[in-house]
């Protein structure tokens, strides 16, 4: 290996630095080989993961200047290595390509679970999950120099700031998330809230204090990490007590980001390694979506059926309420309903020009009709004449009713005594029209009798809408007693129809 093909990098440095070669040999023939950032005067920060050849060095040490104005400790995170060309551009072409892939997967995996959040919103465990990934996402983009490549190097301040930011909100969101994934409901999140309100606390102090104070108090943030970690195991503790579905797995599937951060934590004191940290909360935000994924499409499932067999019910509910009111043999109103029609009638007649109309019809003989035909064929006959009734001609605002086990009731609004007998008389015929058969060979025709009676406007005659009906009624016998097949008007009963 030849010494102009190595190279001195620098991963990650946040001050401004400068680099010497101090030959073991000579330590008066130091050589400048590299530097970046402003080492006096106004603050310009060092770019991210610079490298610098070593030509023509000999044996000698490796002395790195560091401003140390943006970071109180220094701004070393990563240590300086030495390495060959060829080999930390493939270093370096990996590094950024596992970047990127850790970038568009926290992406895709925000956009699933937001997706997830808006088709299923009773379970807020998918939001959560897509604000843990855009957190990731946020810090991910600060760790890997992007900013500085779109912004220049003057952002790095700020950079910084964000990069202690991000580790509230990330912590914040993940004790928000394991809430929610393991109660399933908004009502657990009075912790997370009270945290949210702490760690905002936080990022606003980070933002306004000098950037010193910040890196010098890092301890705080570390405290905050701590806390949060152990509310969580308090969660889970709860829940594994109460027998929560899935505790045991959203609890061990805490290790896996835990031990990395443990991890990195060692890494950054020893200045040598590979943070892990990212790619382990990747990982695991990925498992818990799929997971999630799968408990909301049963949720939505449960939904749907839900939502069906509570339309199922619905629509009985009103089929119930619609029947309430009739008979279920004809489909007609019954008598309960009729009355109803015939009391709201009596009140409105008054505003009328011909007053108020009633019929009563009754079929004739029905029990010796029943009694031939039997009982299912006798039902028949009365759907047949219900039909028959229905079909002659009744206005929308007429009301045809079946009262009695025979007997049916048509009530006229605004409907004088003759228009209403030429309605009686079609109504009659078409009964009259019907026929059926009796002991397979007797074809009996089918009549009926009538009672008609008119209250007009201000008609004093009848003081209640009953007493109306009690007059068609006793048109109705007279009719019978005439000889059947007849109506007869209570208000003129020597002229028959």
């Amino acid at each position: 290996m030849h010494q102009q093909q190595l190279v001195v990098a620098l991963p990650r440095v946040h001050d401004a630095y400068r680099i010497f070669w101090v030959p073991l040999d000579a330590p008066e023939d130091s050589l400048e080989i590299g530097a970046d950032g402003t080492m006096s005067g106004p603050i310009v920060a060092s770019h991210g993961t610079r490298a610098y050849a070593l030509e023509g060095v000999r044996e000698g040490l490796l002395v790195i200047h560091v401003r140390k104005s943006l970071s109180s400790f220094g701004g070393i995170l990563s240590a300086p290595f030495i390495a060959e060309a060829g080999s930390y551009q493939d270093r370096l072409q990996v590094r950024r390509v596992m970047e990127g892939a850790i970038m568009g997967t926290t992406l895709l995996v925000a956009l699933f679970n937001l997706f997830l959040f808006l088709a299923y919103r009773k379970d807020p465990a998918s939001l959560l999950l897509a604000l843990t990934a855009a957190a990731l996402l946020l810090r991910a983009v600060i760790l890997s120099g992007t900013l500085e490549i779109l912004f220049g190097g003057d952002i790095r301040p700020l950079r910084v700031r964000l990069e202690y930011s991000s580790v509230l909100i990330l912590a914040w969101a993940a004790y928000a998330m394991h809430q929610t994934l393991i109660w399933q409901k908004f009502g657990e999140l009075r912790g997370p809230l009270l945290f949210a309100m702490v760690g905002m606390l936080g990022v606003a102090l980070i933002f306004v204090a000098p950037l010193p104070v910040v890196t010098a108090d890092l301890i705080f943030l570390q405290i905050y990490c701590v806390v949060v970690i152990g509310l969580m195991l308090m969660t889970s503790a709860r829940a594994i007590a109460q027998r929560q579905k899935d505790a045991w797995f959203y609890t061990l599937g805490w290790l896996v980001p835990l031990s990395a951060g443990i991890h990195d934590v060692h890494i950054s004191q020893a200045y040598d390694g590979v943070y892990l940290l990212n790619l382990a909360f990747v990982i695991f935000v990925c498992v818990y979506s799929l997971k999630l994924g799968r408990r909301v499409a049963a949720g939505i499932t449960r939904a749907d059926i839900v939502e069906e067999e509570r339309g199922l019910r619905a629509q009985l509910a009103r089929r119930a309420n619609a029947m309430e009111g009739h008979d279920p043999l004809t489909g007609l109103p019954n008598r309960a309903h009729f009355e109803d029609e015939l009391a709201l009638a009596w009140h409105q007649k008054d505003r009328s020009r011909d007053g108020l109309t009633l019929l009563l019809l009754e079929i004739d003989n029905y029990s010796a009709l029943r009694d031939c035909l039997g009982a299912n064929a006798a039902q028949s006959l009365l759907r047949q004449v219900a039909n028959a009734l229905r079909t002659n001609g009744l206005r929308r605002l007429d009301v045809l009713a079946r009262i009695n086990e025979a007997e049916f009731a048509v009530l006229l609004s605004d409907t004088n005594i003759d228009n209403a007998r030429l309605v009686a008389d079609r109504l009659r015929h078409g009964i009259e029209a019907l026929s059926t058969l009796c002991d397979g060979d007797n074809l009996l025709c089918v009549t009926a009798s009538g009672g008609l009676t008119q209250a007009k406007p201000c008609d004093t005659r009848y003081p209640t809408a009953f007493a109306m009906m009690d007059s068609a009624r006793h048109a109705l016998q007279q009719a019978k007693a005439a000889g059947k097949n007849r109506v007869i008007s209570a208000d003129n009963p020597a002229e028959p129809s």
